[in-house]
């Protein structure tokens, strides 16, 4: 039998990791190894803040993240959540991630905020990632208000 409350609390810590495990600061190196921790096998990110929506799987998001880092393209990444809206049945959940993220790529200094939508699945008492898609605010797409309710 599940807690909502307990699987709500381990959501939260599994999302708390995704973001840690992607940032660093100058100097530094990202844990992103954790992120197979934290990810089904074949789990999937999706940017859709292109043209078309790009695709990758976990192990070649960590690979090219981490060839980024250490090629000297990123150097400093911090994403961090402002507010959440999670929704639970049974063994599936489905997190909507207000975020903020600071970072230097290529030298230039961004900041943006966006929304990650993250599903969950629970493995052996475990919530893990399948799959985050992630957009970023514009100009022409605003985050509603609803979305930065604490």
């Amino acid at each position: 039998m599940s807690d909502s409350a307990t699987d709500l609390k381990a959501i939260e810590e599994t999302t708390r990791e995704l973001y840690n495990s992607i940032c660093f600061e100058e100097g530094g190196q990202p844990p992103v190894e954790n992120m197979r921790e934290i990810f089904i096998e074949d789990g999937l990110l999706v940017n859709t803040n292109g043209v078309e929506p790009v695709g990758i799987y976990v192990d070649d998001f960590i690979s090219t993240y981490q060839e980024q880092v250490e090629e000297g393209h990123i150097t400093s990444f911090h994403e961090a959540e402002l507010s959440n809206r999670t929704e639970l049945f049974g063994a599936i959940a489905h997190r909507f991630s207000t975020y903020e993220a600071t970072y230097v790529v290529a030298g230039k200094k961004t900041a943006t905020r966006g929304i990650n939508s993250i599903q969950f699945i629970k493995v052996e008492d475990t919530w893990q990632i399948t799959c985050m898609v992630w957009c970023d605010q514009t100009d022409q797409r605003k985050i509603p208000p609803r979305y930065l309710e604490a």
